[in-house]
């Protein structure tokens, strides 16, 4: 196991979203509480914060510069100054009870943002996409905070976790990337920890990082 090197002291109120942009050689996040956009550039140790109106949940760089972003209330369409642009779409839940959480994109370049449901009573986020076009559409419910978005290299399956819950999910795609019917993939037993952020790797493996016990979790994925 390669040995971790500290790239950059940073204490954040909920860091989420870590995007690596080959372009510019520089790291951004989210710090969703403190509704900023972070990034850092490695050659100059540049840091630079962008900030927003309300909570960034999850964001995804554009081919066209800027940003797709998830706020509490909407996503929109912001410039490289994290200006707001366009609205694309209202949060499909109650924005305030639900906030939008992590998200990325897939294969195809689509947005895919999840929600928290902040009450905890019962399943009350949801997993939407925005598509090529800027269409949304609210691909998946039954969540209580939505985590963890993944894509397998061959685009067969969707890898979500619902951290609340401690379990992680897939859902196979069609030749569309259309999703069909979500199954578990590892339910985790009281004292295992709890599933967070995850993200696919080569020949069918997931790596999901567990938050209680501070540990990276590999699970073998294919069909």
């Amino acid at each position: 196991m390669a040995d971790a090197t500290l790239l950059f002291d940073y204490t954040g109120h909920l860091p989420e979203c870590p995007t690596w942009s080959d372009a510019e050689q520089a790291l951004y996040w989210a710090d969703i509480m403190e509704c900023e956009i972070h990034r850092y550039e490695l050659a100059s140790g540049e840091h630079q914060i962008l900030q927003f109106p309300e909570e960034v949940g999850c964001f995804s760089l554009r081919e066209k510069g800027g940003f797709i972003v998830a706020l509490r209330s909407a996503i929109w369409l912001a410039d490289s100054r994290g200006l707001l642009v366009h609205k694309i779409c209202d949060n499909p839940s109650n924005p305030q009870l639900a906030r939008f959480n992590d998200g990325g994109t897939d294969r195809q370049g689509r947005f895919y943002a999840g929600t928290f449901w902040g009450p905890g009573d019962y399943n009350g986020a949801l997993l939407v996409r925005v598509d090529n076009q800027l269409k949304p559409k609210v691909i998946q419910c039954d969540i209580h905070g939505a985590n963890g978005l993944a894509f397998s290299e061959d685009k067969r399956w969707m890898y979500t976790s619902d951290t609340p819950n401690a379990v992680i999910y897939r859902t196979p795609l069609d030749e569309w990337g259309e999703p069909g019917r979500r199954e578990a993939l590892r339910r985790f037993m009281p004292g295992e920890g709890i599933p967070d952020g995850g993200r696919d790797r080569r020949r069918g493996l997931l790596l999901e990082r567990n938050v209680r016990r501070l540990a990276n979790c590999t699970f073998f994925t294919g069909g």
